[in-house]
């Protein structure tokens, strides 16, 4: 077939590695969902992908630490891979790097909050009102779901994790493709 020439000599690796994994890991499932989205993605982007979705959806606390032997373990890559994600990620300013080239989650700053907070009250206004429009039976059990666990949160961590969920169910109740992206950069 035309396309399996095309596939490169990582991608095929990448889908080998991926074949000897147990794919019991919360890690390897997320990494195997990116790669099945696009899968001619080099493989430190899907893992880059993957690290990203949990510092905007607050499973990696801000100033947290990022080990990179743990997150090799985890996705059962090489530690070259995860390396060049984090860098990546350290490039788009999520992460820090201290004195011993260890890898940090970004703290946000005041500025960089109201800036976003500006741009988040326009665009979930006009999210809010399009969604209200094309919204179905599902969206509102989605919406219904997530505020039920917001009030359910037990700490800070699970109430910006149902502040995401929320957030995610009405744009993506908009049905719109380009509010679902739109979304994911603002919810740091």
């Amino acid at each position: 077939m035309i396309w399996q020439s095309a596939l490169t000599a990582e991608v095929q690796t990448q889908f080998e590695i991926l074949g000897r994994c147990d794919l019991n890991s919360d890690y390897l499932q997320r990494l195997q969902q990116c790669m099945d989205k696009n899968p001619f993605l080099p493989l430190h982007s899907s893992i880059r992908e993957v690290i990203f979705q949990d510092i905007i959806e607050c499973r990696v606390a801000p100033a947290q630490k990022i080990v990179e032997s743990k997150l090799a373990k985890e996705f059962n890559v090489s530690r070259t891979s995860v390396h060049r994600a984090l860098e990546s990620l350290y490039a788009d300013g999520w992460l820090v790097k201290d004195n011993t080239q260890s890898f940090t989650v970004c703290l946000i700053t005041e500025e960089h909050h109201k800036a976003l907070a500006q741009i988040r009250y326009f665009l979930e206004s006009a999210a809010c009102q399009i969604a209200a429009y094309n919204r179905t039976p599902q969206d509102i059990r989605s919406l219904r779901e997530a505020v039920d666990e917001g009030y359910s949160a037990s700490d800070l961590n699970e109430f910006f994790q149902a502040d995401f969920h929320f957030h995610r169910a009405v744009f993506n109740a908009t049905h719109n493709k380009f509010f679902n992206e739109i979304n994911e950069l603002l919810h740091m």
